[in-house]
């Protein structure tokens, strides 16, 4: 399987901790510099000169030597300085501070109680926010600014509704608010409601043609609906209005990857870390489109990287796993995927692979474990219990381990089934011919190639080695590389040959 083999659309820039850091940057910065540009400004107006007259150098002495007036200065710009800074910083905490330390005019103007409701999101003081927006909502039941920031703490808290209803009461006060219809998109798009979220982006990006939402949110539908070059025309038209945003580097990438232009995808993933060096999940999209291309070596390293910053995450340690194992290093191949499973006993995905390791480095009761819980996940994949029986006649307790585990399951598979037919084979001594005829009439070579492997190490497991060796040829010759099948057979007559 394609270690990207996942759901393209999906984007770490709608992972909550982004959201919420995005939408406050945004929203403070707004809020801070308009209001900056409004206090103290001077007007650029050459006019204001033309009535002063020239002062000529006999007549400086005549006029009277005053003490300068120094002014009286006005402490609301500085106050909004200093909270801009601080944010441009990353400070938010000490933002606000400097709000509540502040001697603001009107410190119960809904504007500016909303600035300091996106400072407390920004400092990840959710609750206190929502509060906060309430409180204004409630005071000043049209604020838009207040309606839209709740609506966006209502979508992180999981509640729907409120997010739904506030984002919609926002375009009912000012139907050409487009961010409003951006929002309603966004959430129209997770719920995959995909007509619906297309018609809010587009109104949007009408609206405003420069709203980078409106248009990243576009490129989302479009990736859902497997429209990639349509796609990437709508996250260009992004990253042209906001060249130094790394999460539509991050989107275009996955469009690019499904129009398998990887070369561009690794340009556009590069940029988003350039931009944004410390977000790990860039590394692991890096990561796993460097696996896709080959690069294993620089993929771990990625990998690598994004451990280190989000060492709870056990999805991260499958990732390297997959990748430390197509590099041959198979002990730290297992060490991951044992790491992962002890984080997550219930991510079977990761058992077969962890088992064919373990049966590959004869660590036959681990290996029959993994396939036998792999298994108990997955009841119609029944090679996972033919793997089962044939590592435990492997232990110490022999072909009885085998006979005595496939006698609880043989009677779960479909009768009309190989896999039923090769599960006699090992309870009952003399049906290997009848499985063997039952495969040799396999019309389907895929199939065939893969129940020939169950065959061959069943033999190898009575040591019938010669026998064994031929079918094992068999398989491998059937060129399916990307089988488990395959790759047993494949690594079990290298041992052969060693010998």
């Amino acid at each position: 399987m394609s270690i990207l083999a996942c759901d393209p659309t999906y984007s770490h820039r709608l992972c909550p901790a982004r959201l919420t850091s995005k939408v406050a940057a945004v929203a403070v910065m707004v809020f801070v510099f308009s209001t900056c540009a409004m206090i103290g400004r001077a007007p650029d107006d050459p006019e204001l000169d033309a009535d002063i007259p020239a002062i000529v150098e006999q007549d400086v002495a005549a006029i009277p030597v005053e003490p300068p007036v120094i002014p009286e200065e006005d402490p609301v710009p500085d106050v909004y300085e200093s909270i801009s800074l601080y944010v441009l910083s990353g400070d938010p905490e000490a933002a606000i501070a400097a709000y509540r330390a502040a001697e603001l005019e009107d410190p119960d103007d809904p504007a500016t109680r909303v600035l300091l409701g996106n400072l407390m999101v920004a400092a990840g003081a959710l609750d206190d926010a929502a509060r906060l927006f309430d409180s204004v909502i409630e005071s000043d039941p049209d604020n838009i600014d207040a309606m839209f920031a709740r609506a966006l703490l209502a979508g992180h808290f999981g509640n729907r509704a409120l997010q739904e209803q506030l984002l919609m009461t926002v375009v009912a006060v000012d139907p050409e608010n487009a961010r409003g219809h951006a929002a309603i998109g966004e959430m129209l798009l997770q719920q995959r409601r995909l007509d619906r979220a297309a018609e809010a982006f587009q109104k949007s990006a009408t609206i405003d043609p420069e709203n980078v939402v409106a248009h990243v949110g576009l490129g989302n539908v479009q990736l859902r609906r497997e429209r990639y070059q349509e796609a990437k025309s709508s996250f260009t038209r992004a990253i042209e209005i906001e060249p130094d945003s790394p999460f539509v580097y991050v989107d275009r990438s996955r469009a690019l990857v499904r129009l398998y232009e990887l070369d561009a995808a690794h340009r556009d993933l590069d940029r988003a870390i350039d931009l944004e060096p410390d977000f790990a999940w860039n590394y692991v999209d890096r990561g796993r489109l460097r696996a896709e291309m080959g690069q294993f070596d620089d993929s771990i390293e990625d990998f690598d990287r994004a451990i280190e910053s989000l060492p709870d995450v056990f999805l991260l340690y499958v990732y390297r796993a997959r990748v430390l194992d197509r590099v041959g290093r198979r002990a730290a191949a297992i060490d991951d995927f044992e790491t992962a499973l002890a984080m997550n006993p219930e991510y079977y995905p990761a058992l077969a692979p962890l088992g064919t390791l373990y049966y590959i480095e004869n660590r036959w009761s681990e290996a029959a474990q993994a396939f036998r819980d792999a298994y108990r996940h997955n009841r119609s994949e029944h090679t996972f219990g033919l793997l089962t029986a044939l590592s435990l006649g492997r232990t110490d307790d022999g072909i009885a381990a085998a006979r005595r585990y496939m006698r609880e399951i043989v009677n779960d598979m479909p009768r009309d089934s190989l896999e039923y037919h090769l599960g006699r084979a090992i309870v009952e001594s003399g049906y290997d011919a009848i499985a063997t005829r039952r495969i040799n009439d396999e019309r389907d070579p895929f199939r065939k190639a893969r129940m020939t492997f169950y065959l061959a190490a069943y033999y190898d497991l009575i040591e019938r080695t010669r026998l064994a060796q031929t079918l094992y040829l068999e398989v491998e010759r059937s060129n399916y590389p990307g089988l488990i099948e395959t790759r047993l057979a494949v690594e079990r007559l290298r041992e052969f040959r060693r010998d």
